[in-house]
């Protein structure tokens, strides 16, 4: 396994150099831009810390605007661009679902899930500049976040890249990588996911565990938690009664033990992990095993839309934390400031 790992990973390597040779000719967009990325395929918190990032702004008085690929979107790759304007107010905690899933086929399900809980402005295309002329079309802002844009091909003034202590290079060499390490070099800060039994307050930059990153680099230890418990159906905290009933896990996500870790952040125990794919709807022999059971599935946000139309009444959803985000998200917003950003 690990030799079909290495192999994978050094294929992707080289594809990413080869791309990057031009890197310099790459387009500039007209706002002041930051990404948010890894090196691994999938996971690694950047939705959750892109959230984080525009509320950190909103709260600066800035108006940011998410640029995302827009995967799972309808129509994929081939789609043309489309975007949705900033809202004053994010939908109301009843209605989350039914914003999500309203604009779920439009932009995917993680860009929507970020329009309906920040009310900032998304643009969705593979081409990020399409995707900011887009949104830029239907709304003004003051700087652009792209979700997942560490390999983007636009230039941009800051780069966060999250990396799992326990899984990515240069800590472990668990999982496929899309870069190897000496693209952190261009990284401007690293978020270092922490396993759950590890606080953030008990790591720094100068930590044995952090041994291995490029000199200069600044690193931010974060740590993923469970947050609350939500109907899925309401989107309200759910009534201590239901916990009485068996709780099986559906989390499209590359280890989705480590999703049930965190549910015992809220006392509460998975007694089954369902097979579920990213991005994707649950199988109708599961529906039906689920339906036949005295079980409540429990799913994070992200598959919360293509669970919500599949489940009767019945389903829960599980809100994710991440301990020392808003930290992270106020060093991310002044850096943009050092580099000349104005804030109003």
């Amino acid at each position: 396994m690990t030799s079909f790992i290495q192999l994978l990973s050094k294929a992707h390597h080289l594809g990413a150099a080869w791309r990057r040779r031009g890197s310099s000719q790459w387009p500039v967009l007209p706002l002041p831009t930051l990404s948010v990325g890894n090196l691994a395929f999938g996971g690694r918190c950047k939705t959750p810390l892109v959230i984080d990032i525009v509320r950190e702004a909103q709260s600066r008085g800035l108006r940011p605007g998410v640029l995302s690929r827009g995967y799972s979107r309808q129509g994929g790759r081939q789609a043309a661009p489309a975007a949705v304007p900033s809202r004053t107010r994010p939908s109301e905690q009843a209605a989350w679902l039914t914003e999500v899933g309203r604009q779920a086929n439009l932009l995917g399900d993680e860009p929507a899930l970020i329009a309906a809980t920040t009310g900032c402005a998304v643009g969705v295309h593979a081409d990020r500049v399409r995707a900011a002329e887009t949104l830029l079309a239907v709304d003004e802002v003051d700087l652009f976040i792209l979700d997942d844009g560490f390999q983007t091909p636009v230039q941009r003034q800051l780069d966060i890249v999250s990396l799992d202590l326990m899984r990515d290079p240069p800590f472990a060499y668990l999982d496929a990588t899309r870069e190897g390490t000496g693209s952190l070099k261009r990284a401007s800060l690293a978020a270092i996911i922490l396993p759950p039994e590890m606080a953030p307050s008990g790591v720094s930059r100068s930590n044995q565990e952090l041994a291995g990153l490029p000199e200069g680099l600044d690193a931010m230890p974060i740590r993923r938690r469970g947050g609350r418990l939500l109907a899925l159906k309401s989107g309200l905290e759910i009534d201590d009664k239901v916990l009485s009933r068996p709780l099986w896990l559906a989390a499209g996500v590359g280890q989705p033990e480590s999703v049930a870790a965190l549910m015992s952040d809220l006392g509460l125990t998975v007694s089954r992990v369902l097979p579920t794919r990213n991005h994707s709807p649950p199988h109708r022999s599961l529906l039906k095993e689920l339906r036949e059971s005295d079980a409540l599935a429990v799913v994070t946000e992200k598959d919360a839309v293509g669970w919500a139309h599949r489940l009767l009444d019945d389903g829960l959803v599980l809100t994710l934390e991440i301990e020392g985000g808003q930290r992270l998200a106020a060093r991310v917003l002044d850096g943009l400031r050092r580099h000349g950003m104005r804030t109003p």
